[in-house]
């Protein structure tokens, strides 16, 4: 009896040390209940804590809540022909891939937004955004990059509805 005592008593100076000891940020949460058991006793003299449930993280980026007419149009032609690849890359290169053509497409509308379009830049930019696709020929991302800015401009000589 004495070293069930004696084991209790250690494994509450332990649990007391814990709590005292500074806490380190944490990667991930941990269960919302965690169980601390004791050989020696039953299973309802067992201890029981509850954690905080895990506050709510934030979005990886902030999406715009109403996304104008234009940057829905440049967001369409960015898109085309793209589906094949974008369906073969793995998570994390298909959420950089989805994150920089979002981020493409508003610099694209912003220079559109310009007295003076140039085709170049918005070129450039395209072309910087598909080089993040896999495995990909460059003469296919000229290729690519040539055809969107094309229809890109395209946009800009269409009177205003």
């Amino acid at each position: 009896m004495a070293t069930s005592h004696e084991q209790l008593s250690d494994f509450y100076k332990k649990q007391e040390r814990r709590e005292q000891a500074p806490r380190q940020p944490e990667h991930e949460q941990t269960p919302e209940r965690v169980t601390v058991e004791q050989h020696d006793q039953p299973a309802s003299d067992r201890l029981e804590r509850v954690a905080p449930p895990p506050l709510p993280t934030p979005p990886a980026s902030v999406a715009v809540l109403q996304k104008s007419q234009q940057l829905l149009e440049i967001e369409t032609i960015l898109e085309q022909d793209l589906a094949d690849f974008y369906f073969k890359m793995d998570e994390d290169a298909r959420q950089e891939f989805k994150v920089t053509g979002e981020q493409t497409a508003a610099k694209i509308e912003q220079l559109l937004g310009r007295s003076r379009v140039r085709a170049r830049a918005i070129f450039k930019l395209i072309i910087a955004w598909l080089k993040i696709i896999p495995g990909v020929n460059k003469l296919f991302i000229n290729q690519e990059a040539k055809i969107k800015t094309d229809k890109i401009m395209r946009l800009t000589s269409k009177p205003p509805q």
